[in-house]
């Protein structure tokens, strides 16, 4: 039996609905399966951020999706982003003072008897060298975080609070009292702070040689030094 144009109008929405539906239903599949395989990855408290009762963020997610890989999140990256003030070297010496809060959380690995196994007194095992050397970077790096935090003073606060432990601007504004943008200049002027504190960390690099000249060795004039010299030394002088 033919049918109208009523008829066929009502089969086409009915058709547009059916297509909506199975589109709905592959993506919310789709979001569920990629779910799961993130899960197995990384556990949802980890890539959820932590949120106050009124929906304001006060902790951003630990780590974030980058391509087929997680990686870990920054709240200080997220503000850099937005803020042209913040600089590479901001960035840099953020990340390392993260990097030695997180070494000198926990210092466990080979920590079993360890005052007794470097005593003198009767051992019941020796460490290796290798974990001597992971126990002595764990205690360096916790040093590392206590002349930070002793070189910042009072600007410490903020950039412990966004940098280690990740706590967003307005969220740390908020408990501190400020507004975002304080919060923001604070954390600038800390971070200027921070910059100088690994500067000085550096050692100092003194006569080095910037530029020389090649000889052949018969033109190199030999000083003869006296045999009642403490020590025998050959110098070579170039001209």
């Amino acid at each position: 039996m033919p049918r109208t144009a009523a008829d066929r109008k009502v089969a086409k929405a009915q058709h547009r609905r059916e297509q909506a539906a199975r589109r709905a239903r592959a993506k919310r599949e789709a979001a569920e399966r990629e779910e799961a395989r993130q899960e197995a990855i990384v556990p949802a408290a980890q890539r959820q951020p932590v949120r106050a009762a009124d929906g304001s963020i006060i902790r951003r997610a630990r780590v974030q999706v980058d391509g087929p890989a997680f990686v870990k999140s920054s709240a200080l990256c997220h503000i850099a982003s937005r803020n042209t003030r913040i600089t590479a070297d901001h960035l840099k010496a953020a990340d390392r003072l993260a990097k030695a809060a997180q070494r000198s959380e926990t210092i466990t690995i080979g920590s079993a008897n360890y005052g007794e196994r470097t005593s003198g007194r009767v051992q019941s095992g020796v460490l290796s060298g290798y974990v001597q050397a992971i126990v002595d970077g764990q205690i360096e790096a916790a040093q590392e975080v206590v002349g930070a935090r002793k070189w910042l003073g009072h600007w410490w606060p903020v950039v412990s609070g966004i940098v280690i432990d990740g706590q967003d601007a307005t969220a740390w504004g908020h408990v501190h009292g400020v507004y975002r943008e304080t919060a923001v200049k604070m954390l600038i002027v800390g971070l200027n702070r921070l910059v100088a504190f690994y500067e000085a960390l550096k050692p100092a690099r003194r006569g080095r040689i910037r530029a020389a000249e090649i000889v052949p060795r018969d033109e190199i004039p030999i000083r003869t030094i006296p045999p009642d010299d403490t020590e025998t030394i050959r110098a070579a002088h170039f001209s």
